[in-house]
Formats: C-alpha cells, sequence, structure tokens
C-alpha cells in the first residue's frame, strides 16, 4: 500500500471513530433522559400516594412519642 492509501485508510478510521463516539453519547443522553423520567415518576407516586404519606406520618409521630419517653427516662 502507498502511504497516500494508508492515509486515506487513517483518516476513514478516525472519522467512523468519530462517529461512532457521537452516536454512543447521543445513546448515553438518550438513556439518561430516561432514566431521570422515571425516577420522576417514581418520585411522583411516592408523593402522591396517602399510604406512603400516611405512613411516614406515623412513623414521625412515633419518633416524637420515643424522644418524649427517652427524655423522661433520662431528664436532661
Amino acid at each position: 500500500m502507498t502511504k497516500k492509501k494508508k492515509s486515506r485508510i487513517r483518516i476513514i478510521l478516525g472519522l467512523v471513530l468519530c462517529v461512532l463516539l457521537l452516536v454512543g453519547t447521543a445513546g448515553l443522553a438518550v438513556a439518561d433522559k430516561k432514566v431521570n423520567n422515571d425516577l420522576q415518576q417514581v418520585s411522583d407516586s411516592i408523593e402522591n400516594n396517602p399510604e406512603l404519606t400516611a405512613a411516614e406520618e406515623r412513623c414521625n409521630n412515633l419518633k416524637a412519642e420515643v424522644e418524649d419517653l427517652e427524655k423522661q427516662v433520662k431528664p436532661e
């Protein structure tokens, strides 16, 4: 092969590599957007779930009761 052909092959391979990198990056961006959308949907469903909200409220009330009982046992 002549130097000119080798040079052309290297240029073509470089361009192919660049295209593959761009396609891969675009694919990652699409996947990232999908993951973000899925996380947002999960977050929204958690916020809008009355059972979870009630459970969280009960948990907070129990924590407050425990703190009160601890204060009664060990006064500061």
